[in-house]
């Protein structure tokens, strides 16, 4: 799997669309692209469209227009703010190789990585909950995965942007203690 890949499977759009600063909100966000007042910017599963100027693309090309970054700029600056993983095929001559150390890194940044994609994947998958199971009126008794995601879903937020905003004893200590 190339960087654009394996960023694209690891970065959920919506995610890094609040971390660089739109405000989301039902999967729509101000477009950052045009001037408007009403949010016309809609994020899919895999790549975004805005309905008022036509821009469209996945979640590199957006990292890309908001800092003017190229596609290949832009996919390791998303692989270095969400921990992806990737490989740099490329060794300058005479670099001495240390296979111990950079194995150790190599397992904690996949951890670190696994650890991140689960609460991301698990607080999608308790939004999802707390839409499709909410009641539809008073009398009707909750569904218990609508409660599940009413009492799970703002801990499990906390838990993700530890490792979007916290630094790197605060995403160590949570993976220690959490297993």
């Amino acid at each position: 799997m190339n960087i654009f890949e394996k960023v694209k499977a690891a970065v959920d759009i919506n995610t890094a669309t609040e971390y660089y600063g739109l405000n989301v909100r039902k999967d729509t966000a101000l477009c950052p692209f045009h001037n408007e007042k009403t949010g016309s910017l809609k994020l899919y599963h895999d790549h975004f469209y805005c309905f008022g100027c036509g821009e469209h693309g996945d979640v590199i090309k957006l990292r890309g227009k908001l800092l003017g970054l190229s596609p290949i700029d832009s996919a390791k600056r998303l692989a270095s703010d969400f921990n992806v993983l990737i490989h740099d095929d490329f060794k300058p001559k005479g670099q001495a190789r240390n296979q111990a150390s950079p194995q150790r890194i190599v397992t904690y940044r996949e951890r670190e990585n696994r650890a991140y994609r689960l609460l991301a994947d698990y607080c999608k998958y308790l939004e999802d909950c707390r839409i499709r199971y909410a009641p539809h009126s008073p009398e009707e008794r909750p569904h218990p995965l609508f409660v599940t995601a009413l009492s799970e879903l703002e801990m499990f937020r906390y838990y993700r942007d530890l490792f979007i905003y916290g630094d790197f004893e605060e995403r160590k200590a949570f993976i220690e203690e959490q297993g």
